[in-house]
């Protein structure tokens, strides 16, 4: 189990919030951006937990998965 590094995280919302507005409309008004954002959130927390290591919010491969999840 690893920990959430929180910063990071926060960083790559920041990143990603185009990503999280296009989600949003794809929801046609049913979740907003930062819904999508908090969701984003909760399943980087999910991730960690089942983690060994820490989550590297750098890795494009981390990104396409927790997106894909979305």
């Amino acid at each position: 189990m690893s920990t959430l590094d929180w910063p990071p995280l926060e960083r790559f919302i920041e990143q990603h919030l185009r990503d999280f507005a296009r989600i949003s409309g794809a929801t046609r008004g049913e979740f907003s951006q930062a819904d999508v954002a908090g969701e984003a959130r909760l399943l980087a927390a999910e991730m960690a937990e089942q983690s060994p290591n820490a989550l590297d919010f750098e890795a494009p491969e981390l990104a396409d998965r927790l997106l894909g999840r979305l």
